[in-house]
């Protein structure tokens, strides 16, 4: 699990990062043991930022290289959109998605629903893994997508 939802390289970031590889998720480990993983690596990405950054927020780097329709379990993307939602408001400044599959576009328009309308303004979506993350945290209000 540890090498699919990992504390990333937040260095020249200006909160703490998490890096997601997507091509290493596995629809056969168990829900709970990912969700307690994610849970716990949030966690460590929310304590980085409040000490290194005195900031009380987030970036998720999200690479989808390689991502498949047998990588996904859209049940489980749902409801942890749901959890990280409710137990995380407010505290995501950014989600650099890059390179996401054909399926994304499905997988995305069912989720996107679910979330607040000013979470989903902070998801920039590329074909490539070209970001600049080191926005300053203190321009959070001006923030756009950047296609």
């Amino acid at each position: 699990m540890e090498n699919f939802f990992i504390l990333g390289n937040h260095k020249g970031n200006n909160c703490g990062t998490i890096e997601i590889i997507g091509n290493k998720f596995d629809k056969t480990i168990d829900n709970n043991l990912i969700l307690s993983h994610i849970i716990n690596v949030f966690n460590n990405a929310i304590l980085i930022s409040e000490t290194q950054f005195n900031c009380q927020q987030i970036i998720i780097k999200a690479d989808l290289t390689g991502v498949s329709f047998n990588h996904i379990d859209t049940d489980f993307i749902k409801t942890l959109t749901i959890i990280l939602q409710n137990r995380y408001p407010d505290r995501l400044y950014k989600c650099y998605i890059s390179n996401p599959p054909i399926i994304f576009t499905s997988v995305w328009n069912l989720i996107k629903k679910l979330i607040h309308k000013n979470t989903r303004d902070k998801v920039v979506i590329r074909t490539s893994n070209k970001y600049d993350t080191k926005e300053c945290i203190t321009n959070i209000s001006h923030t756009s997508i950047v296609n």
